[in-house]
């Protein structure tokens, strides 16, 4: 019996036993899951720092690469859209103030060009500079406007360029805040072409102070009331001015000094400076054709109204007839070594020297005269 109570009794020792290693062994596996849970908790913490830190990354060196670059094909574009800037008014549109008097919402019936022209079917600005193709360019507005007679070239009515007959719209049409918010809208092109500033200012010269006996120079500088312009020859103050201005390019340029006109503005002042910022597409008259043409097709117009229906026959492209049918044609660039010597180019790089500062305009100073 004793031994029968000892066998028991050990019997009853050995569970408890055994339940201490179960215990010791479950204890020791829940300190290793606590470890291995606070290791991945904390490696995931990590994770998602460096996942956060490797997004802001790519976002600096995007933001960073996002500059205004200049094509090899001859005109620039902004890459950086509107909303994308470091700038943190860029999205505000306190950091916009268009005002009743700034240049580009004009209302002076004598001056056509300061406002700039809104095609609202293709989200387009466009801002025209007399001498640079603006005929060619109002043409096709007024073609995608739906005038009957967007070709016509009517001395008497001044087509296409008066804007009480030409049927565009300006920009002065709209009020201040669809203005505002067309500017900071990147999915409008706010769009202009440009002149070599010495082909610009010969052009002005030929057109405006040579051709049909210098009317234009006559009725815009000369004469001090619409009555003198009939008899400004007979004024000996007006006709002094009107052979001065005509006789030669320096002439011309003194005169111009004071007699101030947007055929001959500089470039760089067709609109107030706090919109030069959201300029997005810029074309050069010497590559109009390609220039105009990569434009026209970005607004998604050129199939349409630019590819073809040019011409007497309606068989030809824009550019290409355009170009042949101006009537007021210098073909300056041809004839600048003929017009331009030392004195005189040096004092037309001066005058314009803003044009030539604007980095937008891509100008570069050569010397033409010998």
């Amino acid at each position: 019996m004793d031994t029968l109570h000892v066998k028991s009794s050990n019997k009853g020792k050995q569970p408890t036993k055994k339940w201490i290693y179960v215990i010791a062994i479950f204890a020791g596996v829940l300190a290793m899951l606590n470890i291995f849970t606070s290791s991945s908790l904390r490696g995931g913490v990590s994770l998602n720092l460096d996942v956060v830190w490797f997004q802001q990354q790519q976002q600096q060196q995007q933001s960073s690469s996002k500059k205004s670059s200049t094509t090899s094909e001859g005109y620039q574009m902004q890459a950086t859209k509107i909303g994308d800037s470091n700038d943190p008014q860029q999205d505000d549109f306190s950091a916009l103030e268009v005002l009743p008097t700034d240049r580009i919402m004009s209302t002076d019936p004598r001056q056509w060009d300061r406002s700039p022209i809104v095609i609202e079917e293709f989200r387009l600005i466009f801002f025209s500079i007399p001498k640079v193709a603006c005929t060619t360019w109002k043409q096709v507005f007024r073609r995608i406007m739906g005038a009957p007679d967007w070709q016509a070239q009517d001395g008497s009515k001044y087509l296409p360029h008066n804007p009480k007959l030409n049927n565009l719209k300006y920009l002065h049409h709209f009020n201040l805040t669809q203005v505002q918010q067309m500017f900071l809208d990147p999915n409008w092109t706010k769009a202009m072409f440009v002149r070599d500033p010495k082909q610009r200012f010969l052009s002005a010269y030929l057109d405006k102070a040579i051709s049909n006996n210098g009317h234009f120079l006559r009725d815009k500088c000369c004469s001090e009331t619409p009555q003198d312009r009939p008899k400004c020859l007979t004024i000996p103050k007006c006709k002094e001015c009107l052979e001065n201005g005509r006789s030669n390019m320096s002439s011309f340029l003194q005169l111009i000094h004071t007699c101030r006109d947007d055929h001959w503005e500089l470039q760089s002042k067709r609109m107030d400076a706090k919109y030069w910022k959201y300029i997005n597409f810029v074309g050069q008259m010497d590559a109009l054709a390609e220039d105009g043409i990569r434009l026209m097709k970005h607004i998604g117009a050129w199939d349409k109204y630019g590819k073809d229906g040019w011409g007497p026959h309606g068989n030809g492209s824009m550019f290409v007839t355009s170009q042949e049918k101006q009537k007021h044609t210098t073909n300056a660039k041809s004839k600048m070594q003929s017009y331009y010597y030392p004195e005189l180019e040096q004092q037309v790089d001066e005058f314009y020297q803003d044009d030539y500062d604007n980095s937008l305009f891509g100008f570069h100073k050569t010397k033409v005269a010998s």
